[in-house]
């Protein structure tokens, strides 16, 4: 039993996922250093989508990936100061279009091998844990689609009145 587990109980999902979320990360960035390899878990969704398709706008992979617009231009900061990234003025004149560098094609043939393995070591504890565990989140996430955290809570708060 984890110290989130006994502190929190079932009062904090979203808290006990995100303490999950901050450990893996850090655990991952901290292979990434122990592997001399300047690379970032926040940079993953960039690289990720940029792979698939090549320009985007900073707007777009915020979208994407779910981030706000202010975290996602601050990842692509922190890249683009490697030369991971580049940045060209868009048909907007405020939008920014990113692409991916030479130095960040580089890159991104090294993680990608990491990412195989990140994905088998995920597979090997979430099967450690005896819960399909994506199928659970699955159906988490859509019955939270369907009814939303706030509006479960007004319900309740309107029946117990």
């Amino acid at each position: 039993m984890s110290n989130a587990s006994i502190v929190w109980g079932n009062f904090a999902l979203g808290s006990r996922l995100k303490l999950l979320h901050e450990n893996l990360n850090r655990d991952i960035d901290q292979f990434y250093v122990d592997s001399n390899i300047e690379f970032k878990t926040r940079y993953y969704p960039v690289f990720h989508l940029l792979s698939y398709k090549h320009n985007q706008t900073i707007k777009s992979l915020a979208l994407q990936a779910g981030y706000s617009h202010s975290a996602m231009s601050q990842t692509i900061k922190s890249m683009s100061s490697l030369d991971y990234v580049c940045l060209e003025v868009g048909a907007d004149a405020r939008e920014r279009i990113v692409k991916i560098t030479e130095t960040g094609r580089d890159i991104l043939h090294i993680v990608q091998d990491i990412w195989l393995k990140i994905n088998q070591v995920n597979q090997q504890f979430i099967n450690e844990s005896n819960v399909n565990f994506f199928d659970a989140l699955e159906q988490l996430e859509s019955s939270l689609d369907n009814e939303s955290m706030h509006q479960r809570l007004t319900n309740l708060y309107k029946q117990n009145k």
